[in-house]
């Protein structure tokens, strides 16, 4: 049977006990090398070895758009990503997610959950705090 390495304190003391996450360390780091985007969020890992991506959540409801970032597809089956703002989301039934990577535009089409509270400490820390949505794409 394989043992696990068990974590020290320093290390304990820089990731959260619900989802290791990067070390705040990782964290300052990436937000440097993102130049000042403002989306804090924008690096959050969520349980991933993947990195999100900067978009637009349209509602088609006549709703301005937001920025956020979103995940890659988490669940393949149920074609779900998640999705990071700075302010709460509402469940929308028929929403858009627009981004843009090495100048190709990736649309999705599909539905919304309403965000809840980041669990994280870095998340309830963020001015302004880090909401999650999980984001359903009908194609």
């Amino acid at each position: 049977m394989k043992k696990f390495r068990e974590p020290d304190a320093e290390e304990e003391a820089e990731h959260d006990i619900f989802n290791p996450g990067v070390s705040e360390e990782q964290r300052k780091r990436a937000e440097e090398m993102l130049g000042g985007s403002g989306l804090s969020m924008f690096i959050e890992q969520r349980a991933m070895d993947s990195e999100f991506r900067r978009g637009v959540l349209i509602g088609l409801d006549g709703s301005s758009p937001i920025e956020v970032a979103v995940s890659p597809m988490v669940d393949e089956t149920l074609r779900e990503f998640v999705v990071l703002c700075d302010r709460p989301l509402h469940a929308k039934e028929k929403a858009q997610i627009i981004t843009r990577r090495a100048g190709r535009e990736t649309k999705l089409m599909g539905s919304l959950t309403a965000s809840r509270p980041g669990r994280r400490k870095e998340d309830r820390a963020a001015d302004p705090p880090v909401h999650v949505a999980r984001f359903f794409d009908n194609a």
